[in-house]
């Protein structure tokens, strides 16, 4: 254990090393508290439109405001939340809305998959095999939370894959949006689901990074269809 000592100068500097401790705990409760708002979002608790009152949530938290005030600044990078005159509220997406995110979306993703692609390893193939056995389950069982869970990992690894920050930034930013509409709908097409994600999976380990693209940017559009048809039908 190490034990402060008495002069000015070594107190001085203690003193720097615990603070971080403070500001760690803080940081942990704040991505506790995040990742919380933004589940009772994803799966409609907090519907779309909702105000979100920083003293009624960190009462129903159990925590103080900070940490509440810090989740929902977060989730207003991830598209989430939006911050009006008067206060912060889910976000109401209109399909205009969807249809400008699937824009981007398509774009980014990609790029994604090309540059994963050229970055492939034996063990990044193992992982995503292994993905696609978990999505094979909660297709066959059209579970749709389990299916968003270790869809939104496959997409994820791939960013990771790419290796570029700004990318994953980006894509963070949107996926919010997309994923608290995936939730609410049912716009998914289990019949063919695994085999798009499968084709994209084989581009990628073989390092084809043309053909890693173009079946990408085909799966996000044929997602781009499906959304817009269950959007109209839910209207």
């Amino acid at each position: 254990m190490i034990h402060p000592m008495t002069n000015t100068s070594s107190s001085a500097v203690y003193s720097s090393l615990w603070a971080p401790a403070n500001a760690l705990n803080r940081i942990s409760l704040k991505d506790q508290v995040t990742s919380l708002v933004r589940e009772n979002i994803l799966k409609g608790k907090l519907p779309s439109g909702s105000k979100l009152i920083e003293r009624e949530l960190a009462e129903s938290l159990g925590v103080s405001r900070m940490p509440v005030h810090d989740a929902l600044i977060q989730l207003e990078k991830e598209g989430l939340v939006v911050t009006k005159t008067d206060a912060r509220y889910v976000i109401q997406l209109t399909r205009q809305d969807l249809f400008q995110l699937f824009q981007v979306r398509v774009v980014l993703e990609r790029l994604a998959a090309e540059l994963a692609a050229k970055n492939t390893t034996t063990k990044n193939a193992e992982n995503f095999e292994e993905i696609l056995y978990a999505m094979k389950d909660a297709v066959e069982l059209h579970a749709m939370d389990t299916f968003i869970d270790r869809h939104t990992k496959f997409h994820r690894m791939i960013w990771q894959q790419a290796s570029n920050p700004q990318l994953l930034r980006a894509m963070d930013s949107i996926l919010g949006p997309i994923l608290m509409f995936m939730a609410r709908s049912e716009y998914i097409n289990w019949d063919n689901s695994l085999e798009r994600h499968r084709a994209i999976v084989e581009a990628i380990n073989a390092g084809d990074q043309a053909a890693a693209g173009e079946y990408m940017a085909r799966h996000i559009l044929q997602s781009l269809e499906r959304v817009m048809q269950s959007f109209d039908t839910e209207m």
